[in-house]
């Protein structure tokens, strides 16, 4: 049975962000900026561009949730070296979505 070393704290990366205000109609190719940063451990998440950049090379786990208007048709896509990673493509009905990625950098 291997045994396991506690990590430090700093050797965490983790970032949890959200929008302060509503993106009305934001327009396709349009990069979501979330302003308010709760936490960013490793400083990967740039509050100004809306990109994280991974510090090291590993398996990341990105998990987000889109809020939209019932009715309204959307589609959010994450974006990992210029590939698409991960999407949310919907007609809803309800008023969000969740969706978890795993992404190796």
């Amino acid at each position: 049975m291997a045994s396991t070393v506690p990590r430090a704290l700093g050797d965490v990366i983790a970032f949890y962000v959200y929008l302060t205000t509503s993106e009305i109609n934001p327009g396709r190719h349009h990069t979501i900026i979330y302003d308010h940063v709760v936490t960013n451990s490793g400083n990967g998440y740039n509050k100004y561009t809306g990109a994280f950049i991974a510090p090291r090379s590993g398996v990341y786990v990105f998990t987000w949730t889109t809020f939209a208007d019932p009715a309204s048709s959307f589609a959010i896509e994450l974006i990992v070296n210029n590939q698409r990673a991960g999407v949310i493509s919907a007609t809803v009905s309800y008023t969000h979505l969740t969706l978890p990625t795993i992404c190796s950098v």
